[in-house]
C-alpha cells in the first residue's frame, strides 16, 4: 500500500496547548506532539502501555517534525518513557540538541488485556 510523505502525518497535528507570560515578560510555549508511527498502529492495534517501538515510517515522522521545529525557540522536550515516545522525542532532541526529560507518569492508558 501506498504511504503517505512523512510530513503529511503531522500536518495540523501540532497544537500550541499552553501560551503564558514569563515573569521575564517572554512568552513560553508549550507544543504537543504524539510518537511515530508503529506497525501497532498501522495493523489498527491498541498499544497502550505495551511498550512498542516506531517502525521506519514513524522514524521518517519524527525527522519532519524536525523541520517545523527547527523554526522555534525550545528549551526541552518531555517525554513519556516508552519506546515509541523516547524515540520520536531522541530524533528531534539530537537534531536540535535538546535535553530530553522522560516521565513514566507520561505513558498511555494501560489497556488491561484489550492490549
Amino acid at each position: 500500500p501506498s504511504r503517505k510523505p512523512a510530513k503529511s502525518a503531522f500536518r495540523n497535528r501540532r497544537r500550541s496547548v499552553s501560551k503564558s507570560k514569563h515573569s521575564s515578560g517572554v512568552v513560553k510555549r508549550a507544543y504537543v506532539f504524539r510518537h511515530g508511527e508503529t506497525d501497532w498502529n498501522v495493523q489498527r492495534r491498541l498499544q497502550g502501555r505495551t511498550d512498542v517501538p516506531l517502525n521506519e515510517n514513524g522514524r521518517r515522522q519524527a525527522r519532519a517534525l524536525v523541520e517545523y521545529f527547527q523554526r522555534e525557540t525550545i528549551e526541552l522536550i518531555l517525554s513519556s518513557d516508552l519506546k515509541r515516545a523516547y524515540e520520536t522525542a531522541r530524533i528531534v532532541a539530537d537534531a536540535l540538541n535538546l535535553r530530553i526529560v522522560r516521565d513514566p507518569r507520561l505513558r498511555e492508558t494501560n489497556l488491561g488485556m484489550a492490549e
